[in-house]
This record gives C-alpha cells, structure tokens and sequence, in this order.
C-alpha cells in the first residue's frame, strides 16, 4: 500500500484542485483564505495535505495530522 501526502498551497500544487465549487457562497468566503476545491465541495486550504492511497484520493488532513502520519511518536 502506497500512501501519498502533497501538501496544497496554491492552484498547479496538485492536479484535483480547482476553483470550481458548487456553491457560490462557499467559494467566495474560500477564495478570500486562498482555498482550492476537490470535486467542487471538498475545500482545500494552503497548508493542508491531500491523501491518497494506491493513487486514489481519500481526503484532506491538517498539517499537524499530517507530522503526525510522517513523525510517530
């Protein structure tokens, strides 16, 4: 099992991020943080990490989350 963390910062760091959204309301207070969107609803903030396991995209987890995936105590 491959697991693959990217960490998102901008539009280009990861190819499922877009700025489609499905509701105007959220993409608007979104892209004031500099968020991107997954699928058009999941949002995606800089700093986050996308997950991926065997190439297929399970989710999005804080950074923190993510040291803890990489660093266990």
């Amino acid at each position: 099992m491959k697991v693959t963390l990217t960490q998102w910062n901008k539009i280009g760091d990861h190819p499922l991020v877009t700025l489609k959204c499905s509701a105007e309301f959220e993409y608007q207070e979104a892209k004031k943080d500099g968020a991107g969107f997954i699928e058009s609803f999941t949002i995606v903030y800089p700093g986050q990490y996308i997950v991926e396991i065997n190439g297929i995209y399970i989710g999005v987890i804080s950074a923190r989350k993510a040291k803890q995936i990489k660093h266990p105590k």
